[in-house]
């Protein structure tokens, strides 16, 4: 099999990425990444190896795809019940956020107003 490292070719863009934000390399760009990756390892290919490394990329991608939705779906969860946990000490009195608690109570009584007019101008 001809594409025995296609498993590590994500592992290695992502090593890149993360070395690229920590400044050790310059910006990896996917585009880029992905023509060094096919030049390297699909010069002399043929059509039936084509054909199969396009399935295994069809079914890496769709298992990337929804991981990365579920991962969302966690995060998204957890944010949530995060806030809601917060929003209910602030209501009991109980919230340790101090001035960076964003559910504190506005008292000022223009502001709706003053963002009514502000959405309307835009």
């Amino acid at each position: 099999m001809k594409f025995l490292d296609i498993y590590n070719w994500p592992k290695h863009f992502v090593e890149d990425s993360i070395s690229s934000e920590n400044n050790e390399l310059e910006n990896i760009f996917v585009d880029d990444y992905i023509a060094n990756v096919l030049n390297m390892n699909l010069e002399n290919c043929n059509e039936l190896e084509l054909d199969e490394l396009l399935r295994k990329l069809s079914l890496l991608a769709s298992f990337f795809s929804r991981l990365r939705v579920t991962v969302n779906q966690i995060l998204g969860n957890m944010v949530l019940e995060r806030l809601l946990d917060e929003a209910d000490r602030e209501a009991e009195g109980f919230s340790d956020l101090g001035s960076r608690n964003p559910f504190v109570k506005v008292e000022n009584k223009d502001l709706p107003n003053k963002l009514k007019k502000f959405l309307e101008e835009e």
